[in-house]
């Protein structure tokens, strides 16, 4: 798909920038097409899960192909998602959020998280030949700094951000701080 659309808006080269199921996506397009990417950024992903983490997410993505509703998963992700302060400050917006989560369709989103559960680059990061920024927030549970720390180390050309405070949902409580970051390390 990714080859497809940049042959279909004439680009032979592009950055790259992937957001949690996005980062996955990231790392399997820089891994597939080197040629293609010019610079990568993987912002609050996942790389290198130990078997606790591995387990944790593999249960999630099993209860949602069981069935059980995704409105309900939603509900308890804010919490992974947000800070206790922008919940506290924003309930509004952190009620829009879990209204978008529970409105997707289950099969659908219970597919996208096993996508999620089951894919893990780790051995594969040092082929990856893009310059890469590797972010996420220190408080994320999802994309941990420890795993962001390990991207960085294994792929050749990357560095890590670690944005103070945050957890997983960084686009949606700090978007200038993550675009400032972002576009000083696309455009340096």
């Amino acid at each position: 798909d990714y080859r497809a659309l940049l042959g279909h808006a004439g680009f032979a080269t592009t950055h790259f920038v992937g957001f949690s199921l996005g980062g996955l996506v990231a790392q399997a397009v820089a891994l597939a097409m080197p040629e293609r990417i010019e610079k990568l950024a993987i912002v609050a992903s996942v790389s290198g899960r130990t078997p606790e983490e591995h387990k944790t997410v593999r249960e999630r993505a099993d209860n949602l192909a069981t069935g059980n509703k995704v409105g309900h998963a939603a509900k308890a992700a804010a919490e992974r998602w947000f800070t206790d302060e922008f919940i506290a400050k924003h309930p509004e917006i952190v009620a829009e959020r879990v209204r978008k989560a529970e409105s997707m369709d289950p099969q659908c989103y219970g597919y996208s998280y096993d996508v999620f559960a089951s894919n893990d680059f780790v051995d594969e990061l040092p082929k990856i030949r893009a310059e890469t920024l590797v972010a996420t927030g220190e408080q994320d549970p999802t994309g941990t700094v420890r795993m962001a720390h390990l991207m960085a180390e294994r792929i050749p050309n990357a560095r890590s951000h670690i944005f103070p405070r945050y957890r997983h949902s960084l686009l949606g409580e700090a978007p200038r701080e993550v675009a400032g970051v972002l576009l000083d390390f696309l455009k340096g």
